[in-house]
């Protein structure tokens, strides 16, 4: 007896649908896509604005890392100038020495 329970739900039941039926059930299927498009859409929108905060952030890294490095650029070609300025004072000095010392 329990095994005749047992095979009524293991056994497949056929079910034959009208031809209405078969519209109806065809259009849901239908439907159901569309309504998996429309999620797609919404998450691949969300997923796009995230991108672009993220386009955005990194931007502004990009033109700080700029102006660092042009504020390091500047430090360093002062910093040069100075050593060929000081380097120029000290030639005259020298030169000055030198005719004092002969």
């Amino acid at each position: 007896m329990l095994n005749k329970i047992v095979n009524k739900f293991r056994k497949a039941k056929i079910v034959i649908l009208s031809n209405e039926d078969k519209v109806k059930e065809l259009s849901d299927k239908a439907i159901g896509l569309f309504d998996h498009m429309k999620k797609a859409h919404s998450e691949l929108d969300v997923i796009n604005n995230e991108l672009d905060l993220i386009i955005v952030s990194e931007e502004q890294k990009i033109e700080k890392e700029i102006e660092n490095h042009q504020r390091k650029i500047k430090q360093l070609t002062d910093n040069k100038i100075r050593a060929i300025e000081e380097k120029g004072m000290n030639t005259k000095v020298q030169e000055k020495l030198s005719d004092f010392i002969r």
